[in-house]
């Protein structure tokens, strides 16, 4: 910690907030420019969550059966157009209508919350009273983008408020968003771009409550603002409710797994209802409003056979997910040499920030395994003689290494490999649908899993290895404005 305050007070903390600094504000230029571009509209959703948005203004919110607003439909075909090519009809045409989308003419946008899209609605107020004349496609990537830079300097203040600097402060700032596919949601209407935000911010508010208690309430406003955001925004709320169980029933038995975090039972209660809340009650909002089956809304995407499911969910147990291997592009190179390289740096880099993160993570958990495994294994047998009992000395001689980060990274990884498969599962008993999970869907874990793997690793070789390659992935996409 001293050596954290030194670096924060010498040339090298200046230089590394500096650094932080330089590459906010071209990433903030770039997508900016990004987002006011007029390029169509991306095949991620992104007319689904223009519709919510439109519906929104006419006092109104999508339900299961809700068609797509003929404003969608004209900016499609009038207005930015759509990646995948126009409709077949001529802007204008009176057959113009939702009956013509290629996806289906039903919006699942009612399956979100409003919270994102309220957020940008007020984020579009205040861009129109600067300048009245950007378009609201412009307006409200704008506010999405604003989002996404609000996760980083949230990201930003994570790794200050756990004391670091240099390199391992550049890694936990930028890796969570150093990706094409991660970057790609902040000039885009998408809630995906409040995922890093919501993410950092639950992950800030946990590791102030495991040092200090009173820091819990913060915590579970953060918890409540991602739960609320997204059930996937939420999903570092889980990885902390895994730890602190742990924790709970780790004291009952008389082991302290951290030494000053005091786990009550209210605790776990209220954070399994701020995590799992939203998600029944919008459930139930959606059934009452519903005004057609799922079964009309997914049809393409329907369950085939009980098989297909249960091999899809296994496929997905046995995949990694890892926010930084989805698919992105921000723009095309334009021939220019050194450009084209280092566009190329910045799409390919993203794979070995997959490799460091995981890849730590992955040993410092086996290393936690195979440390209870020799700890137990050197217990007294049942019937050995203890004067105060096998499981008081148990509880004695638990190992310290089993403990803080390690629970983490533990806790971290089951939900990251148990996650998609229960989502697949879930969906196809609540809405009938079978679809393969994105990796999309875990992008709000990147800011707690990019902190665990730059703590498991004493030297500084690691941290900046993946400091280096974030900021030459966001410059290499930032780019693409140019």
């Amino acid at each position: 910690m001293a050596e954290a305050r030194r670096s924060r007070r010498g040339p090298l903390g200046w230089a590394t907030e500096l650094i932080a600094a330089a590459l906010l504000v071209l990433m903030t230029v770039s997508l900016s420019t990004i987002a006011l571009d007029g390029r169509p509209l991306s095949a991620v959703d992104e007319p689904t969550h223009f519709d919510n948005v439109i519906q929104l203004q006419h006092d109104t919110y999508p339900h299961r059966g809700s068609l797509y607003t003929q404003r969608t439909v004209n900016e499609w075909a009038c207005g930015v157009g759509h990646e995948v090519g126009p409709l077949g009809k001529e802007c204008g045409d009176p057959k113009l209508g939702p009956e013509l989308l290629p996806m289906t003419k039903y919006t699942t946008g009612y399956i979100h919350y409003p919270t994102y899209f309220v957020a940008l609605m007020a984020g579009t107020k205040v861009v129109h009273a600067v300048d009245p004349k950007v378009p609201l496609i412009g307006a409200l990537r704008l506010s999405s983008t604003v989002i996404l830079l609000a996760g980083v300097v949230a990201c930003w203040l994570l790794a200050t408020s756990l004391g670091m600097g240099g390199a391992r402060k550049l890694a936990v700032t930028f890796a969570p968003v150093a990706a094409p596919g991660i970057l790609t949601y902040g000039p885009m209407v998408n809630p995906g771009s409040a995922a890093t935000l919501c993410g950092a911010l639950v992950a800030l508010g946990g590791f102030a409550w495991m040092r200090s208690r009173r820091w819990f309430w913060g915590y579970l406003a953060a918890a409540l603002l991602a739960s609320c955001v997204a059930a996937t925004a939420s999903l570092t709320v889980g990885v902390f409710a895994i730890v602190s169980g742990v924790t709970w029933l780790a004291g009952l038995l008389g082991v302290r797994t951290m030494r000053d975090w005091q786990v009550r039972w209210w605790h776990l209660v209220l954070q399994a209802v701020v995590f799992l809340g939203p998600v029944l009650v919008w459930e139930q909002v959606i059934s009452a409003r519903a005004t057609v089956p799922d079964s009309v809304v997914y049809a393409v995407v329907a369950v085939a056979s009980t098989t297909a499911l249960i091999s899809g969910a296994l496929a997905e147990l046995t995949t990694l997910h890892s926010p930084w291997t989805d698919v992105g592009a921000l723009g095309e190179t334009d021939g220019d040499l050194l450009g084209t390289y280092v566009r190329a740096l910045g799409y390919g880099l993203p794979s070995l920030i997959t490799v460091l993160v995981f890849g730590t993570l992955a040993l410092a958990a086996l290393g936690a395994f195979g440390r209870v495994r020799r700890h137990l294994a050197d217990a007294p047998a049942p019937d050995a003689p203890a004067p105060d009992g096998a499981l008081a000395r148990l509880a004695r001689h638990w190992p310290t290494w089993l403990t803080g980060d390690r629970l983490l990274v533990v806790a971290l990884l089951f939900v990251v490999f148990v996650f998609p498969p229960a989502l697949r599962l879930s969906n196809a008993a609540n809405f009938g649908l079978d679809y393969a999970i994105v990796p999309r869907y875990l992008i709000s874990l990147a800011p707690i899993a990019v902190l665990l793997a730059v703590r498991q690793v004493r030297g500084s070789g690691v941290p900046r290895v993946l400091a280096l390659i974030s900021m030459t992935t966001i410059v290499g996409v930032c780019l693409t404005a140019w």
